[in-house]
């Protein structure tokens, strides 16, 4: 329930990454790592290993792809006697909060409707679509028409927890 998202120093938050990828991020990086050393990168369209090409070969695969994947950039992974509150998240494009961490889906939906919290492209949904997203559901879609983005706020059955 003391979950404080962290902020950089304007105070502006930080996106996170999933903290469920973080694992599987650090294994194929030491797995992409060592075959670096082998002379070897991976070939994202044909998924298999090529040589490296010449003008790459000075390089080490940190300089090439970037560091190891550092648990700072990844959500906290908590248990489940740990998941006390709710709290929405933007996972579109930032991984940040759209709201602090409540006790309930109830609370979490109430708070949302009374900030009229953006559900996508500016526009935002009502209590009991709140209330379904919260409880684990799915939400929002959009299209594109003649250049403009037209929100089509719906709610989705979704097979996750909440």
């Amino acid at each position: 329930m003391d979950w404080v998202h962290p902020k950089d120093a304007r105070g502006r938050y930080i996106p996170l990454l999933d903290g469920a990828d973080y694992l599987g991020h650090v294994r194929r990086w030491e797995e992409e790592a060592a075959k670096w050393q082998e002379g070897l990168e991976h070939d994202l369209g044909s998924d298999e290993w090529r040589p490296i090409p010449e003008e790459l070969r000075a390089l080490t695969y940190a300089e090439y792809v970037g560091e190891r994947p550092d648990p700072q950039n990844y959500m906290p992974r908590w248990s489940e006697t740990e998941c006390l509150g709710y709290q929405m998240y933007e996972e579109v494009t930032d991984g940040t909060p759209l709201s602090p961490v409540c006790r309930s889906p109830e609370e979490l939906a109430r708070w949302l409707v009374d900030h009229g919290a953006n559900a996508f492209a500016g526009t935002t949904a009502n209590y009991d679509e709140w209330l379904y997203v919260a409880r684990g559901g799915r939400a929002g879609s959009a299209a594109v028409s003649s250049g403009e983005v037209v929100a089509d706020f719906r709610v989705h059955a979704s097979s996750g927890s909440p």
